[in-house]
């Protein structure tokens, strides 16, 4: 909560601080909230996305029934969904407003965390994790999984990419050295949420145009700004098929599930590596195997 200039006070609580962004519906560009107040904005807004989950979760064991408290539950969801997406996105707009959006490694950070936040409202990704831990079944046959929607769930791949992209686009914005030491963890869940994503848009309606990407409009997800025209065309459904791009340049296409974990596995190869980037790695290049092998367990998972 902004103060006027020269007024000497004691800083305000987290409390405080969170019932002024719950009620404040504008934000003034004169208004300057450090780097790790934001985090803490943002922290307190993961534990409302992961205890709405923990809801869903309950909700979606119970089965579905078209009336009755099951309906109530997940209109009463729905609800929450929005409210808390709403939050996020006026986090977001309270951040741009700040200077220097990404020339710190604590705010390139804070907008690595927003995205897989976004990320947690729209996909669960311990049901992905564990599809992409599935081992052979006994007849040897290659199947893809298959995607459960639940009725409270607002379905949208390209946000989903999207959010993806920006991830790794933020991550890329801060030198090695300087980046946190999780970053290697933000790869390796971004990695599995766009495989996953792509298994599910496999036989969508843009499959055949992403057959025939050479001919087609990209947009590179985690190179450019949201704010870019292709970007902008791209999440108001034009025709524009999402890549990402290689350490080279080249186009990285999204809906190879094999290509994309190997795309991944050669983006944590950096001159610093620690256990942890090694260990990442390596997980991402025996699941591509397994995958690449074929002969995966059917199974299914709840985005």
């Amino acid at each position: 909560m902004p103060l006027p200039s020269g007024q000497v006070t004691i800083p305000p609580s987290l409390g405080e601080w969170i019932v002024w962004f719950s009620e404040t519906n504008y934000f003034s560009a004169t208004v300057h909230i450090s780097p790790i107040t934001l985090r803490l904005l943002l922290c307190h807004l993961q534990t409302q996305v992961f205890q709405l989950r923990s809801t869903m979760g309950t909700v979606a064991g119970r089965g579905s029934t078209p009336k009755g408290p099951q309906h109530m539950s997940i209109v009463l969801l729905s609800v929450q969904v929005q409210t808390i997406q709403e939050l996020l996105h006026k986090w977001y707009e309270l951040a741009k407003i700040q200077p220097n959006e990404t020339a710190t490694l604590a705010t390139a950070s804070n907008m690595m965390l927003y995205h897989l936040i976004m990320l947690n409202m729209i996909m669960s990704f311990p049901e992905i994790e564990r599809v992409a831990r599935s081992g052979r079944n006994s007849e040897g046959a290659s199947r893809k999984p298959s995607h459960t929607k639940h009725a409270y769930h607002l379905e949208n791949p390209r946000q989903i990419y999207f959010h993806c992209g920006q991830v790794l686009r933020h991550i890329r914005s801060v030198p090695e050295p300087a980046r946190p030491s999780w970053w290697a963890g933000a790869v390796y869940r971004v990695a599995l949420i766009t495989w996953a994503n792509g298994m599910v848009c496999a036989n969508g309606d843009d499959a055949q145009n992403r057959r025939n990407i050479s001919t087609q409009t990209t947009v590179a997800l985690d190179m450019l700004t949201p704010d870019h025209a292709s970007i902008v065309s791209y999440l108001n459904n034009e025709a524009v098929i999402p890549v990402y791009a290689n350490l080279n340049g080249a186009k990285v296409p999204l809906d190879n599930s094999v290509g994309i974990l190997q795309h991944f596995a050669r983006f944590l190869h950096t001159d610093i590596k620690t256990k942890f980037t090694f260990g990442v790695q390596r997980k991402l290049l025996t699941m591509a195997r397994r995958w690449e092998s074929g002969a995966t367990q059917n199974s299914s998972f709840a985005v």
